[in-house]
């Protein structure tokens, strides 16, 4: 774990406008010295991606090479998508939780308004107001 990020604020800490910058960040956070090498050497990149990468400039061959290599994948991707987007995912699934959450309060006070209406017409003879209002619709 030493190597990677925590997931913490946006998930790592990264903010960056675009994922290519993110992963620039990353790259530098995770290793502050030697940094082309390491990058090379845990992605398998060429110098030249490893370069490209530094400046902000991966291809989008060379970040689906990263994302798929077995040093890729989710453990890298959240916390630069969390960065990127302003938010981690922690604080997505809290937010989705707490809309679906308003949601179902939503549904049950529905829920209970109509089980009140329904048990209203349950004391109305409806059937006895029913000759009115088959006049109502034609004019």
């Amino acid at each position: 774990m030493d190597a990677m990020m925590t997931f913490q604020h946006h998930d790592g800490g990264v903010s960056a406008p675009n994922f290519k910058t993110g992963l620039q960040a990353y790259a530098h956070r995770r290793w502050p010295t030697h940094t082309l090498k390491n990058i090379e050497r845990c992605w398998d990149l060429t110098p030249d991606e490893a370069k490209r990468l530094l400046r902000g400039e991966a291809s989008l061959r060379t970040v689906e090479k990263i994302l798929s290599h077995k040093n890729g994948g989710w453990s890298l991707a959240l916390p630069i998508l969390g960065g990127v987007i302003g938010h981690g995912l922690t604080d997505f699934i809290a937010s989705e939780r707490d809309r679906l959450d308003h949601e179902a309060e939503q549904r049950r006070i529905q829920a209970a308004e109509l089980g009140r209406a329904a048990a209203f017409l349950h004391t109305v003879d409806v059937d006895a107001h029913r000759p009115a209002l088959a006049g109502m619709g034609s004019r």
